[in-house]
């Protein structure tokens, strides 16, 4: 009976020890993961960067395209008008007119063009520079909260590294058979042992048979929960405070 609840007593002490190594995983599993998220709201902003860019190069060559046809149309509507200077009868002269009519036209509505395509290059120079200093504000408004992040992760790995050796320890009290069935439990359920407080598992708050309870109460062997499997114990103070601390 002694051996039993210096074992139940072993079983108390690695199951608060892992429950406050819970805390130092779950921020290395965390973290990361906004670690991601910050990196994630710059890739929107990025992509947008990346489609404004290639939008504006389209745009580009096409008032490059537009332009050089307007360049060509206005050396040919001078041409006309030179021509039309030295022409001599009438017939000749309302062809030439007519014509230079249509190179006025046909330039007005290219120059509108090529206008549209500069306001549209404008637009899009003025989006890229607003997302180039949204990205730059976001590094700086980030840069702290990244900082600190990746300073917990450091010490996290560190304190879980130092901490196992710590825990080796412990789990050394317990015999083999044991160990194992602590640690099988704890793999598939998170946490191996569960309080019994008013005839619940306080792990998976199913009722507990009366007579389990009991012989519980007198640790003299170990009980398991009929539901979720985990060692049964009775409530302490550590055993609480450190639910508290893994829930805080």
């Amino acid at each position: 009976q002694g051996s039993m609840k210096e074992t139940i007593a072993t079983l108390k002490k690695l199951h608060i020890f892992d429950r406050r190594l819970t805390r130092i995983e779950r921020d290395l599993k965390i973290l990361p993961k906004r670690l991601e998220e910050i990196d994630a709201s710059f890739t929107g902003k990025r992509a947008s960067m990346d489609t404004l860019q290639r939008r504006q190069e389209r745009v580009e060559i096409s008032r490059k395209q537009k332009h050089d046809f307007l360049n060509q149309e206005r050396t040919h509507l001078e041409v006309l008008e030179k021509r039309q200077l030295g022409v001599k009868n009438e017939k000749e002269m309302g062809a030439v007119t007519r014509e230079i009519e249509a190179s006025r036209k046909i330039i007005k509505n290219v120059e509108e063009e090529v206008a549209r395509f500069d306001a549209e290059i404008t637009e899009v120079r003025n989006k890229r520079t607003e997302f180039g200093q949204q990205i730059e504000d976001g590094r700086k408004t980030f840069q702290a909260e990244t900082d600190d992040i990746n300073g917990r992760i450091a010490k996290a790995t560190a304190d879980l590294a130092a901490k196992q050796d710590e825990r080796n320890k412990i789990a050394a009290g317990l015999d083999k058979a044991m160990l194992g069935k602590y640690e099988r439990v704890r793999k598939h359920q998170g946490f191996a042992l569960a309080m019994v407080r008013g005839g619940l598992c306080h792990a998976c708050f199913m009722h507990i048979p009366p007579q389990t309870y009991n012989l519980v109460q007198k640790g003299e062997q170990i009980q398991l929960c009929p539901s979720c499997h985990r060692i049964l114990v009775e409530p302490a103070d550590d055993l609480l405070e450190a639910e508290k601390e893994v829930t805080a």
